[in-house]
């Protein structure tokens, strides 16, 4: 499925769960890179469309309707219908069954998530590029280079762009002069935090003799000691919790 341009970040496929970079050289098209290799590159065409096709081989191809959407069909059979909401975002699914649902936020980011279940949520940071991670894990870390251009890598290793690229300026130079998403978005209510409220975990900690045990529910953490007249600390950096039991 090709990614939906949601101002200057597009998101990649929803199966993949990261993200891609697309910038474009001049001459009317644009660049788009998967962190995790390949890439696509994309051309209008005298008939208002745009045909996409891969590094790798196979492509699709986009045209808008009159219903203001987009209907992408690769050559190999399949495809993709997406089309605007009220909301400002689109909704694109396959005709094979699942697709996903991308819509901005009002920091300028994108959410996307497959109706499968997994996604990626791409957002802009203070220090210029963007973050995608996926809701399974891992994710791609693009930043901008001195000669413009995107670098990007994975959090599982790998990645990068190759050297022309690189050299060429585009979208990330100019998104970058932008305000940053993060500290927009935390301050309000948003998709974020009503995802994160889905997700519910439980962290257990062994100390000596002491249990303690930690709920976690989004940014709420409740902990308690099992065992013993102590006082449990949970503390968490990302994924990395650590609940420790403390006798007073």
């Amino acid at each position: 499925m090709i990614g939906s341009p949601i101002g200057q970040l597009t998101i990649g496929p929803a199966s993949s769960g990261l993200g891609a970079w697309c910038h474009s050289p001049g001459g009317g098209g644009a660049w788009c890179h998967s962190p995790g290799g390949g890439g696509a590159w994309c051309h209008s065409t005298e008939g208002g469309g745009a045909w996409c096709h891969s590094t790798g081989g196979g492509g699709a191809w986009c045209h808008s309707t009159e219903g203001g959407g987009a209907w992408c069909h690769s050559p190999g059979g399949g495809g993709a219908w997406c089309h605007s909401t009220e909301g400002g975002g689109a909704w694109c699914h396959s005709t094979e069954g699942g697709g996903a649902w991308c819509h901005s936020t009002e920091g300028g980011g994108a959410w996307c998530h497959s109706t499968e279940g997994g996604g990626a949520w791409c957002h802009s940071t203070e220090g210029g590029g963007a973050w995608c991670h996926s809701t399974e894990g891992g994710g791609a870390w693009c930043h901008s280079t001195e000669g413009g251009g995107a670098w990007c890598h994975s959090t599982e290793g790998g990645g990068g762009l190759v050297s022309q690229y690189r050299r060429r300026g585009g979208l990330v130079s100019q998104y970058r002069r932008r305000g940053g998403l993060v500290s927009q978005y935390r301050r309000r209510r948003g998709l974020v935090s009503q995802y994160r409220r889905r997700d519910l975990s439980m962290h257990v900690s062994v100390s000596g003799s002491s249990l303690c045990v930690c709920l976690s529910l989004g940014l709420v953490y409740a902990c308690v000691c099992l065992s013993g007249s102590s006082l449990c600390v949970c503390l968490s950096l990302g994924l990395v919790y650590a609940c420790v039991c403390l006798w007073v």
